[in-house]
């Protein structure tokens, strides 16, 4: 079992995929789409999130949600940005990892693993924890691309994969889904409704204080984002 400050380096957890084949993975990313679409569009079982402490005027709206047997809540954050979708978009989704970096803090490593497709990559990232909690790494298959109906849609899912081993100072954890779906806003070319989901499970022993705050703190990096494009 893996522990409080690190732990066991086995990395193939029975609950993902292990796709090996451009076909394999394109199918999983097309069910995670559907179901962050499904999740992002859902009304009922989501509770507001205490967003208190948040800046005056945020705009902001946090919810979680408990999704079947999961452990870790599903948390959807919400807020209408002023930047087009766009430049949403590309901010949101480049490889560099200084430029991911200006809006994830807690970032240590992300790289490119593997080209699927022209819109799906293979990713590895490296994140700090707050102590005493160690670091935690993932591989993710994103999916970035335009929508038909003029949206733009991220979609990440872990993965099972054989040529990555975890950093010896990190857990394995697992990123169930995360999406983040950039929408347009009728005669406002230069704002976007922009809606983020994250379902994280971080693996190891994480007290419920650390748990708690990262339901804020995906509202915050909403805000940050905004901020940062302005």
């Amino acid at each position: 079992m893996f522990g409080f400050f690190g732990g066991a380096k086995s990395t193939d957890y029975p609950e993902l995929q292990s796709p090996k084949t451009t076909p394999e993975f394109q199918s999983l990313i097309g069910e995670k789409r559907k179901a962050a679409l499904e999740m992002i569009e859902s009304v009922d079982g989501w509770t507001d999130v205490d967003t208190s402490s948040f800046p005056p005027n945020h705009g902001v709206i946090v919810q979680s949600k408990q999704v079947g047997d999961q452990t870790f809540e599903c948390v959807r954050v919400s807020k209408l940005v002023q930047a087009s979708p766009q430049k949403v978009f590309d901010f949101v989704r480049t490889t560099v990892l200084a430029e991911r970096q200006v809006w994830d803090k807690d970032l240590v490593e992300f790289k490119v693993l593997q080209k699927v497709d022209e819109d799906t990559n293979v990713f590895y990232s490296l994140n700090n924890a707050p102590f005493p909690v160690a670091k935690r790494d993932l591989v993710i298959v994103t999916r970035a691309a335009p929508e038909a109906d003029g949206k733009f849609l991220l979609v990440s899912t872990s993965v099972n994969y054989d040529h990555q081993a975890t950093d010896t100072s990190a857990v394995r954890a697992v990123l169930t889904l995360a999406s983040w779906l950039i929408a347009p806003i009728d005669g406002q070319p230069s704002q976007s409704f922009v809606t983020r989901l994250v379902q994280l499970d971080p693996k190891g022993m994480i007290p419920a204080f650390v748990v708690n705050a990262q339901k804020a703190k995906a509202g915050l990096t909403l805000i940050e984002v905004e901020k940062l494009l302005q």
